[in-house]
């Protein structure tokens, strides 16, 4: 059976450290898991790529950066 393809926009992975968000970051984080076990084919263009790398803030960029990290 083929993998269902998913887009992950900047928001999405945004929501992965969104504590004045719970129920978005929670959701985003239990997609995640199911994203890095390999259930999906995941697609981020460069503009997601773009809009992370000019994020002002170092750590947060750098986070969100590791979580990318985290799948293929």
């Amino acid at each position: 059976m083929e993998k269902l393809k998913i887009y992950i926009e900047s928001s999405a992975v945004s929501n992965l450290e969104q504590p004045t968000s719970p129920k978005e970051q929670s959701d985003m984080r239990k997609l995640w898991e199911l994203i890095k076990q390999g259930r999906f084919d995941v697609v981020i263009s460069s503009v997601v790529m773009e809009e992370l790398d000019d994020i002002k803030d170092n750590k947060k960029r750098e986070i969100l950066s590791e979580y990318l990290d985290e799948i293929e």
